[in-house]
């Protein structure tokens, strides 16, 4: 099996920490180390490093070398979502092994792996594909609350034969507005999508190429024609549509840190529940994310609100509204 990351995102809602310059995959938010190393280092447990590819744009491949000095790293033309993405890298490891089996990866996610269940899901997901070499294989984890930036898998409660928590999937539900969210989490055969995929390499080209014709169209020269390919999820071109698709159910400790909140979440909290990287004064103040790595911020009666400072920028949010943050990049 080889192991893609792919790292060509611009991480705009977690502006202004995350920069087109240096984007949220290549910062130290825990234990000192980028989240794209952390990426990195969990996939060196289960495959060596020449198994292990990192795609991104050229822009951003001294970031990477700065991470990883030995990176494989595959360039996208730009950045044009993730079918895209996922088609080029599968057709480049194609030229290098015709029976290559192929996991995709996020960068930029949060992921405890301490009592390797994050590796064990890996090492079932080759195991089942060596036995289903047309399977589309997603790792989906139990909702925690109701949220409505995540994909749905509804799963058949059967497991397959031989393959205990893999389960073939009837619905992908992607992005649910707020009350089909809630009615989501009430049911216990539906799963959050965390968006890491497992598949043989001919099986995904196959399936991009069937469903998004201009895939197939332009299947010998799409790297000169990479800008009349369509800028398309591989949940929406894929994922919805294939009668291929199986779940794996984890139980790993997961976030895609995709927003402030979902970055307090995550952080340890004081007394009062605030979470704090930095100084921070306070008085009747609580429920809050404060991230200052060199002023003091003091806050009084302040509650579910964010205060984020970098050199240049100050940002104040509610925490609620931090999924709103992409809506102020456009204005900037």
């Amino acid at each position: 099996m080889y192991h893609i990351i792919l790292a060509g995102g611009r991480g705009t809602r977690f502006w202004p920490l995350s920069t087109e310059k240096k984007p949220k995959q290549f910062l130290n938010i825990f234990n000192n180390e980028s989240l794209i190393k952390s990426t990195y280092n969990r996939l060196l447990k289960v495959a060596s490093s020449e198994k292990i590819f990192i795609l991104s744009s050229e822009k951003y491949s001294n970031l990477i070398k700065k991470e990883i000095s030995n990176a494989n790293i595959i360039i996208e033309p730009s950045p044009n979502n993730t079918t895209s993405a996922i088609y080029l890298a599968a057709k480049y490891i194609l030229n290098l092994d015709r029976e290559a089996l192929l996991g995709f990866y996020p960068s930029d996610h949060y992921i405890n792996d301490k009592e390797n269940k994050f590796s064990e899901t890996i090492i079932k997901a080759k195991s089942f594909l060596n036995k289903n070499k047309k399977a589309i294989l997603t790792i989906g984890l139990k909702p925690s609350y109701p949220s409505t930036e995540y994909g749905y898998i509804k799963i058949k409660e059967d497991n397959l034969p031989d393959f205990v928590s893999i389960h073939k999937a009837s619905r992908f539900i992607e992005k649910p507005s707020s009350d089909d969210a809630q009615k989501l989490i009430n049911e216990t055969d539906n799963l959050w999508n965390i968006g890491i995929f497992f598949f043989k390499a001919t099986t995904i080209i196959n399936e991009i190429e069937e469903k998004v014709t201009e895939f197939k169209n332009y299947s010998e020269s799409f790297m000169q024609k990479w800008h009349l390919l369509p800028s398309i999820s591989i949940d929406y071109s894929v994922m919805e549509k294939t009668e291929n698709f199986y779940c794996i159910n984890s139980q790993f400790i997961w976030s895609d840190i995709g927003n402030w909140k979902s970055l307090y979440e995550i952080l340890p909290k004081d007394k009062s529940n605030n979470a704090i990287q930095g100084r921070h004064l306070a008085y009747n103040s609580e429920n809050n994310l404060i991230i200052s790595p060199e002023k003091l911020i003091a806050t009084v009666g302040l509650d579910n609100i964010a205060v984020i400072d970098t050199n240049d920028t100050i940002l104040i949010v509610n925490l609620k509204d931090s999924g709103d943050i992409k809506k102020l990049i456009k204005k900037k």
